[in-house]
């Protein structure tokens, strides 16, 4: 994220930016990315990489917000497969379980008041201890104190509420059945409400994929991200 190059010993950069010519790989400057935000002490005092386990999580979590708010669009997790348009999709977040807003995925236009509101939050608050303090659970507490969505209202100072199926079909306790071979129904077919699928990384990170498996992140791969599978496994059926 920070580095100067990017690793291309598997190829798989240079081949998806020749591939699909929109696609950029840029560093980040993390002190520009913080720059008149309100996260720009908690920056500048490394206050996200001290006293916890996850520094790295801590730094994306905030960073993604500082990001969107200072150009506005659309922020997704790593561990998510598209499988339908969101171009159309502004200024939302979705459910993700129970009462609990996801941070893995959301658009906000440039300066969106929220946006400064969860960060402002963030200041005043910081728990680099607290795994999600900075994501979903700051997220649902201010839409909570600003619209009362404990009846999951579908709007909050004009930010869309999407159900759970948007982005979050499978539930983070049954993971592994993401993983798991499934019938070969069509991915649309089997999520016909959502926009994305969320793989949960945080649980499935050494979950071994195998091309040819059936599971549903194979299939899933297999239609939507077809030329990365191709160079994933060139050397392995397992990726």
């Amino acid at each position: 994220m920070t580095s100067p190059v990017a690793d291309q010993s598997d190829d798989l950069v240079p081949s998806l930016t020749r591939i699909y010519k929109n696609l950029r790989v840029v560093k980040v400057d993390l002190k520009t990315v913080f720059s008149d935000t309100p996260l720009e002490d908690i920056y500048a005092a490394g206050l996200w990489r001290k006293n916890n386990t996850w520094p790295e999580i801590n730094l994306a979590d905030i960073m993604r917000l500082a990001v969107v708010w200072k150009m506005g669009g659309l922020y997704a997790d790593s561990d998510v497969v598209c499988i339908r348009q969101v171009t159309h999709l502004t200024n939302m977040i979705a459910w993700q379980e129970g009462f609990t807003l996801g941070s893995g995925v959301f658009h906000f236009s440039r300066h969106h008041p929220v946006l400064k509101l969860v960060m402002e939050y963030i200041r005043e608050n910081f728990q680099p201890e607290k795994w999600g303090s900075s994501g979903p659970i700051v997220f649902t507490r201010i839409l909570k104190d600003l619209c009362d969505v404990k009846d999951k209202k579908k709007k909050c100072l004009g930010v869309s509420l999407l159900p759970i199926r948007s982005f979050y079909p499978i539930p983070s306790v049954i993971w592994k059945t993401l993983f798991m071979p499934q019938d070969p129904r069509p991915i649309r077919k089997r999520y016909p409400s959502s926009y994305m699928i969320h793989f949960w990384n945080q649980l499935s990170y050494d979950e071994p994929i195998v091309k040819g498996s059936g599971s549903i992140y194979d299939q899933a791969a297999t239609t939507f991200c077809p030329n990365t599978r191709r160079i994933a496994t060139k050397q392995s059926s397992g990726y």
